[in-house]
């Protein structure tokens, strides 16, 4: 099989993103592939080191829809994931910000001051109560 063969695309959620504080990156791979094989394809698309590889195969759901007025059920394709561990100081640029990796004042100010305008707006809510 070829590198592009085996990776078949990154993927891109909040917990995969996380780990790119301590250089993980998830991908989804060809349900077939080896760690090995994942390891050089890995290393050879992206030009980095490998230091550890975990696998896992992931099953499809079951989804509900209508289609024509008629209700019926599928299940979706069962898939295999990989979570790539690199050399310590090394990235693997996936496109787009990684908001994650900018843990910087521009990014928590609107957050805090958000939460601080609904305390201060809602402030009855949170005073404690007399007893009469």
């Amino acid at each position: 099989m070829e590198a592009r063969d085996i990776i078949i695309a990154p993927l891109i959620s909040e917990k995969s993103m996380t780990g790119t504080h301590i250089s993980q990156y998830s991908f989804e791979v060809h349900a077939r592939a080896t760690k090995t094989q994942i390891r050089h394809a890995v290393e050879e698309i992206f030009k980095v080191t490998v230091i550890k590889i975990n696998t896992t195969n992931v099953g499809g759901k079951i989804k509900n829809f209508a289609r024509r007025g008629v209700r019926t059920s599928g299940q979706q394709s069962d898939w295999k994931k990989a979570i790539v561990t690199l050399k310590a100081g090394q990235k693997i640029e996936l496109g787009g910000v990684n908001p994650f990796e900018q843990r910087s004042a521009c990014i928590l100010r609107p957050v805090a001051s958000l939460l601080i305008a609904h305390v201060l707006r809602h402030a009855s809510l949170f005073a404690p109560r007399a007893r009469t």
